[in-house]
């Protein structure tokens, strides 16, 4: 890919990790400032991104996938400039949705961009995008709790940068015209679903709203829980979102480095959803502050999961049916991410309520029930069939 276009993609996807840990990071100030209506910016945010995913199909059909990536940019630089100026936290809510949109698109239209412009393995491309995601996202809180006046840099910088990916990514020397025959993205003119696929689509999906609700919960308020729990000032809160992203990462390399050594991801299914679970539980056993550190272990625990689920489930479908099902399994994800926060939220729960911690170890037991079924019951997976999101199984889509 030309440089131009090379800038663009990896500007879009560092200003993705900026909006997923910029909002959050920000939300005990925003908090403070405008009131607990503001929490509510987390279930917006991923309604957001669940309509930007579900608007991305369509419009790739008509429009280049560069060309949605950078409205996807566009839309989430304009939020970040409207959250510097709400004024009210219901202001705080809608501008989270509309970044939502925006993210989604990027992320959907991005990785096709990324698949077709790949000089070499579109699954290294994909996977140091990705890493960029994260480097992006667990940086961007850092900023907002020690530089002047972060709670404002912090948003017009991540701002500049998704405007720096929209101008790179408008180059079309490149790209072929609409119309795409990529996986995730098929024509509607494809084989018949089997009642067999359809039970692997349908439990993997029921799996993924579980799970992206629950690290929703703790994305989402990474930086409201430390505060409430430790007493610290916005600023200093914000670093809680760094700290998660940082755990995150570590349980992706840890699930990685043990399936390199030949652990089946069954097995590593089970075993990590019973670690999050318990250490969930222990969270709200052990006295405050020190349940902060069964949060961490939560989290470390839970990071694989999503890939797990996701990779497990499109193994075991024929190749052109784990492309058609690549969509809907990320929009059933991003529906947790909408449902499950919103629901802590209606219930009169708090993010830090012992009642939101068991709630969200309760969806982990029945996760990990789920997974022991399956490697009870089921055969050894086929082998693996090339499809586009394998190289997503070091990357949650969750913002």
């Amino acid at each position: 890919m030309s440089t131009r276009s090379r800038v663009g993609l990896y500007a879009a996807f560092a200003g993705m990790g900026g909006t997923a840990a910029t909002i959050p990071a920000l939300l005990p100030s925003l908090e403070f400032r405008l009131g607990s209506v503001a929490l509510s910016a987390v279930p917006a945010l991923f309604t957001g991104l669940l309509l930007g995913v579900l608007l991305s199909a369509p419009l790739l059909v008509r429009l280049r996938a560069r060309t949605v990536a950078a409205l996807g940019a566009g839309i989430q630089a304009a939020s970040l400039i409207m959250l510097i100026l709400a004024s009210s936290g219901e202001a705080v809510v809608v501008v989270a949705a509309a970044a939502g949109v925006g993210f989604g698109l990027t992320e959907a239209a991005g990785s096709v961009a990324a698949k077709r412009s790949a000089a070499g393995s579109a699954t290294r491309t994909l996977a140091a995008l990705t890493g960029t995601v994260a480097v992006s996202a667990a940086l961007s809180p850092v900023l907002v709790a020690l530089a002047p006046g972060g709670t404002w840099l912090v948003p017009a910088l991540v701002a500049a940068l998704q405007l720096t990916a929209c101008f790179a990514l408008l180059s079309f020397d490149e790209e072929a015209p609409a119309r795409p025959a990529t996986p995730g993205f098929p024509s509607a003119a494809g084989r018949r679903w089997q009642a067999g696929s359809v039970r692997v689509v349908a439990l993997a999906a029921v799996a993924l709203v579980l799970y992206v609700g629950i690290e929703t919960v703790f994305s989402g308020w990474s930086a409201v829980i430390p505060a409430a729990v430790l007493g610290l000032d916005s600023q200093t809160a914000a670093l809680g979102t760094s700290v998660f992203w940082i755990c995150m990462a570590a349980g992706r390399f840890l699930a990685a480095a043990l399936m390199h050594r030949g652990v089946r991801p069954q097995v590593l299914l089970v075993v990590h959803t019973a670690i999050t679970a318990s250490a969930l539980v222990s969270a709200v056993a052990v006295p405050s502050p020190f349940g902060l550190i069964g949060l961490a272990l939560a989290v470390v625990a839970m990071a694989p999961v999503y890939s797990l689920v996701l990779g497990e489930a499109l193994d075991r479908l024929p190749s052109h049916l784990a492309a058609r099902a690549t969509g809907p399994l990320v929009a059933a994800g991003a529906l947790g991410g909408t449902l499950v926060p919103a629901a802590v939220l209606v219930s009169g729960l708090q993010p830090t309520s012992p009642g939101t911690f068991l709630l969200a170890a309760a969806f982990c037991l029945v996760l990990c029930g789920g997974a022991a079924l399956v490697l009870r019951s089921s055969r050894a997976p086929a082998p693996p069939v090339s499809h586009p999101l394998r190289a997503a199984q070091q990357e949650s889509p969750t913002p």
